[in-house]
């Protein structure tokens, strides 16, 4: 109606009240036709028919909407968004807490968990809420950047072992060699020769090869005959 008296340019308060009339039937009608002569404003009849005839399921509907809003973007959006919805239900702070671990994701739910404390005081622990936000998304995208930059690279049983315990892979020979870092550094403190391990020599006077030498192949003896097993 409010928008009809603004496009009709009606200003009166007696001309909107009596419009009222032509715009309302049922109990509605009823209802003004007995309690007309107490008002003189439009605006207090509008308070009253929504409060009468207003939408008495809207808390209902809005209280659904939040318990089924999950987080899919920052905190603070899903925050504000809890925050409009509850202007219909007026929960208080600490039912609107637990419905808020509901729709927050695992992530998040876990590391408040650590700030039960901070339930009395439901604005410390929204703002406890939003920087674990901050925390655990930094902690996210790195863990994905290191996951990227090693994806493609092939590891041993050994090292992928190591690398899930967090612990960095042991050293391993470069190409061509046999003989292990950690080898190598005691051997030269211990004044041996690295290649072979004997003292008496170094590196330079060394006769032996980094790898040991092949045995050579198996050749048969043409006069010995193979036995033959009995059935």
């Amino acid at each position: 109606m409010d928008d009809y008296f603004i496009i009709t340019r009606i200003r009166n308060e007696q001309q909107k009240l009596a419009y009222i009339g032509l715009c309302t039937e049922g109990k509605a009608l009823e209802w003004w036709k007995a309690n007309r002569h107490r008002y003189q404003e439009w605006s207090e009849v509008k308070e009253i028919l929504r409060g009468y005839y207003g939408d008495h399921y809207q808390a209902d509907k809005a209280y659904n909407d939040i318990v089924a809003l999950k987080q899919t973007g920052s905190v603070q959006k899903y925050l504000n968004d809890l925050d409009k919805l509850n202007v219909y239900t007026e929960m208080t702070d600490h039912h609107l807490i637990n419905i808020i671990l509901n729709g927050i994701p695992s992530r998040l739910r876990l590391a408040m968990a650590h700030y039960e404390d901070l339930r009395s005081n439901p604005m410390r622990w929204k703002q406890k809420l939003l920087e674990m936000d901050v925390a655990t998304t930094e902690f996210h995208h790195k863990d994905s950047n290191a996951k990227n930059e090693d994806k493609g690279k092939k590891h041993s049983f050994e090292d992928r072992t190591q690398l899930k315990r967090g612990d960095e892979p042991k050293d391993k020979p470069t190409f061509g060699e046999s003989v292990f870092n950690s080898t190598k550094d005691k051997r030269r403190k211990e004044e041996r020769c690295i290649k072979c391990g004997r003292k008496g020599h170094f590196l330079c006077d060394c006769k032996t090869g980094w790898r040991a030498k092949t045995l050579p192949p198996f050749i048969p003896n043409p006069t010995t005959k193979p036995a033959l097993k009995k059935l």
